[in-house]
């Protein structure tokens, strides 16, 4: 997956830096959050400082932070030494939050590139891309096994994570054989899925589920292009906004599925999933803006949501 000149290439650009930093997008999942989080357990082996950044809040990067690691939410607040930075799960560099650190740097980081989307526009000095991996955490478990690194309790918690939420709870079609037989080397590192699976995926809230209800009572279906849809409107947008694409995935019928969410700002993201072989939503989202995989993809576009009248819907 990751060739050894690869791997040690990342591993000799941490070790002559005077400090990492890795950041992650304004609304990170479990694999962006779970991969930085290894890594930053890796930086301070290699007696490395390093700092995490987020574009915006995340209470589990908050949690999952190593200690002597901080989680900067600020990037005027960053430490002007840091001269590598490393992005996870991101397929550009604006998205990933490394454009906002390299803003406020004296001088251009290093930065090396984590990912395993399609769409990767292979904009780091190191990138290391791996298109097939189930997860950003299964690219970076299999980096620290070419560079011999020995990992602890705590990173197989963070590599568990990430790989728990891309293969949504291993159902979905990237639940490769590697991707199962990684989930019980972690386990036998240590890590515990029925805490994990508690204590960041089941974490819903009667009023989340009424506000999902909400959302699903006005979906329907795009029978000329077979698109279900829904439409999450930000005062009634649930939390679990990601679980709401996921339910589209057990429809019978339809090619794909999106889900439009309306966000602060006039911004609406757009989240595409589908099981099927002959749908590739990663070119799709790619002509927006955005990327992913074939399968799960998505963008984001400037707009508003309005109704026209009889379940449609136009953006203004």
């Amino acid at each position: 997956m990751v060739s050894e000149a690869l791997a040690y290439q990342a591993k000799n650009i941490i070790t002559s830096a005077t400090r990492v930093c890795l950041p992650m997008s304004r609304n990170p999942d479990p694999d962006a959050v779970g991969s930085a989080a290894a890594l930053a357990h890796w930086c301070l082996s290699l007696g490395k400082p390093c700092v995490l950044y987020v574009a915006g809040d995340s209470v589990l990067a908050r949690h999952i932070a190593p200690l002597g690691v901080d989680c900067i939410f600020d990037a005027a607040l960053l430490p002007r030494d840091i001269n590598v930075v490393v992005t996870v799960d991101s397929g550009d560099l604006g998205y990933s939050g490394a454009a906002e650190v390299c803003a406020v740097l004296p001088v251009s980081p290093t930065v090396i590139n984590i990912d395993h989307h399609k769409s990767n526009t292979r904009y780091g000095q190191c990138n290391i891309i791996a298109e097939k991996a189930a997860s950003t955490t299964q690219v970076i478990f299999d980096l620290f096994k070419k560079c011999g690194m020995v990992t602890s309790r705590e990173m197989a918690e963070c590599l568990f994570l990430g790989l728990l939420c891309d293969t949504h709870g291993f159902t979905n079609p990237s639940t490769t054989p590697e991707a199962l037989e990684m989930a019980g080397e972690l386990v036998g590192l240590g890590a515990d899925p029925a805490h994990l699976q508690k204590q960041w995926f089941r974490t819903g809230s009667l009023q989340s589920l009424r506000a999902l209800g909400r959302v699903l009572a006005g979906s329907g279906m795009s029978r000329p292009w077979q698109v279900a849809y829904a439409i999450a409107h930000e005062p009634n947008r649930p939390r679990e906004g990601n679980g709401i694409s996921n339910l589209f995935n057990a429809l019978g019928e339809g090619k794909a599925a999106m889900i439009l969410k309306e966000r602060e700002g006039g911004v609406i993201h757009c989240s595409m999933r589908t099981t099927r072989d002959d749908v590739d939503l990663a070119e799709l989202a790619q002509f927006f803006g955005g990327g992913g995989h074939a399968k799960a993809a998505g963008f984001t576009i400037k707009g508003e949501i309005v109704s026209i009248g009889e379940g449609q819907w136009k953006i203004i």
